[in-house]
């Protein structure tokens, strides 16, 4: 009994949110597709693509909240998808020959995702994936302005966003050890 009331304290700890941040996430991926076909002239994905990156994501959104598989390794499960999610956007924006928009996208798409990290460790994950697609966007494709500004640009970024949620996360991972530690004495 002890043992399920913890599981279910650290859910609440790290991951109450969770079906929100993910379905949210979802629904703004796929409104975006529309703006930007509207947009540009040169749409770099399709609707069924977009809906390959959402659709997982409201699926585990659905599930985090049902016992089983997702709710035991929820944080698994929503740094995989949002890191589908941006992997899937930066190869947009590297299809797109770094247009602006889309570019500025990487930024707010970055930023975004790895507030949602739920531990350390996922945002580590995180971080090292952004700045390995930064260095790939450096290497590969037409070389243009944005791209060569990409790497520099986006370790900036992911750094000071690191830097920053490592703290919170770090006091978060404490507080629930800290909370364990007392449920423990009774």
């Amino acid at each position: 009994m002890k043992d399920r009331r913890l599981e279910r304290n650290h859910h609440l700890a790290f991951g109450q949110n969770t079906d929100l941040i993910l379905s949210l996430a979802a629904v703004i991926y796929l409104t975006f597709h529309p703006i930007m076909a509207w947009v540009s002239p040169n749409p770099a994905d399709s609707w069924l693509q977009r809906l390959s990156v959402s659709g997982p994501m409201l699926l585990i959104a659905w599930r985090s909240r049902h016992p089983g598989l997702v709710s035991r390794h929820l944080n698994f499960f929503q740094t995989a998808s949002l890191t589908w999610l941006s992997l899937h956007y930066y190869y947009l924006t590297w299809a797109s020959g770094f247009e602006n928009s889309w570019f500025l996208g990487v930024f707010v798409t970055m930023a975004s995702v790895a507030a949602c990290m739920l531990t350390v460790g996922s945002l580590r994950f995180y971080s090292a994936v952004s700045l390995l697609s930064a260095l790939a966007f450096t290497f590969f494709g037409i070389k243009t302005e944005s791209q060569m500004v990409a790497f520099p640009s986006i370790a900036t970024v992911i750094i000071a966003c690191y830097i920053g949620f490592i703290s919170k996360l770090e006091l978060l991972e404490e507080l629930a050890r800290s909370s364990r530690s007392f449920e423990n004495l009774f």
